[in-house]
């Protein structure tokens, strides 16, 4: 009988000295044949003796996952070819695994979750992922890392346009958020290759909802009417103050009375908020509106100044809200940072300002909220009459 050992081994990499690829070592008649298991972890990190990835390497039972199915392809393949008494040589070996890899190669939605975890995302962006993940498991029940191509790319593209109904933007949204998971793998080298390198992703504008000076003040007076239910309310008014300031829904769920403090502008005494954006880290400064003052002054939270529902019950109730106004919009909670930006814009405040308020790092992000209303329009050509 032929025989075969089968051993996994390290090989320094040329750049780092204190990283290693993990290899499965075959030897048989003399010869010896390596094969990358796509592991990297730091050599003090890995047991030659135990044959396994230690606890200090923090990603220690996945990449033990995927060495035990490496493995396991490797000696079923042996078994197989003892069985029918059979030689195995390196070529045949190839052939098999190449098959059996695709199969086995690491669960994809497994590591994503796992990821998800371990990078401790706010609810918001954990329950958007999972989402994604959700979505993708009904194109595909089970997902390894060899099976992420171009042309499955492709397939799902046509699969969420064609099937699901999905729009372009949404579609694209979609590959978006997949990238980002793929990303990730090939970070800890467990995707070879460049799925997305031919596939381009496209931003698709889509018509960004925002109220108009009427319609703000429409619900400013049903704000103040005393028609609505104390929640739907306390939801209006932390929305009218993302209008009034341009915050978005996780900055104004986490808004504390300590982000707020006094300043002398002019012989005036404003206030203004100054915050850490959750979702850029760019830190932002907004001289508050008389109007925003007073909502806040009706708020008497402990820690946070609105008690703010989930983002999902928000736009429930905001639509309700938008229909009892008279509004025939279809309104989500982040048509507020469109508002506050777009009118900001046409009654003057300047591009560099907006930007500033808005947390934007590119003049070209501000752009987009740059739209030019009829009355707008109407008044800059009254300069034009004495030509």
């Amino acid at each position: 009988m032929q025989k075969i050992s089968v051993k996994f081994v390290m090989r320094t990499l040329k750049k780092d000295t204190q990283t290693a690829a993990i290899y499965i070592r075959i030897s048989t008649f003399g010869r010896q044949k390596m094969l990358s298991c796509g592991i990297n972890t730091a050599i003090r990190s890995f047991s030659e003796k135990k044959q396994e990835v230690l606890k200090t390497d923090k990603d220690y039972a996945f990449k033990n996952e995927v060495l035990k199915n490496k493995l396991a392809d490797v000696q079923n393949i042996i078994l197989k070819y003892q069985r029918a008494g059979l030689i195995l040589t390196f070529d045949k070996l190839d052939d098999e695994l190449f098959y059996a890899g695709r199969k086995n190669s690491g669960n994809f939605y497994d590591f994503v979750i796992r990821e998800i975890d371990r990078q401790r995302f706010c609810p918001e962006t954990r329950k958007t992922y999972l989402t994604q993940i959700t979505k993708l498991q009904k194109f595909k029940k089970s997902l390894y890392f060899a099976d992420i191509t171009e042309n499955f790319l492709q397939k799902y593209f046509r699969y969420m346009t064609e099937t699901l109904d999905n729009k372009e933007s949404t579609a694209y949204k979609s590959l978006s958020m997949l990238k980002t998971f793929v990303r990730w793998a090939q970070e800890r080298k467990l995707i070879v290759g460049e799925p997305f390198k031919h596939l381009r992703i496209k931003k698709i504008g889509g018509n960004r909802q925002y109220l108009t000076k009427d319609e703000l003040k429409m619900l400013e007076n049903l704000y103040k009417s005393g028609s609505l239910t104390d929640e739907r309310k306390e939801i209006l008014g932390y929305f009218l103050f993302s209008c009034y300031t341009g915050l978005r829904f996780q900055d104004i769920k986490n808004l504390r009375k300590e982000n707020f403090y006094f300043e002398v502008i002019a012989g005036h005494r404003r206030l203004f908020v100054k915050l850490i954006q959750h979702k850029t880290r760019q830190e932002v400064t907004i001289p508050i509106l008389p109007k925003a003052e007073d909502i806040i002054n009706t708020y008497h939270c402990d820690k946070h100044v609105f008690n703010v529902r989930s983002n999902q019950i928000t736009n429930k109730r905001l639509k309700t809200i938008i229909e009892q106004a008279g509004i025939d919009k279809d309104i989500s909670f982040h048509c507020a940072r469109h508002t506050f930006a777009t009118l900001a814009l046409n009654e003057g405040v300047s591009f560099d300002v907006v930007s500033k308020m808005l947390g934007h790092t590119d003049l070209k992000t501000t752009q987009i909220y740059a739209r030019i209303t009829n009355e707008n329009k109407f008044f800059q050509i009254l300069k034009m009459e004495n030509l």
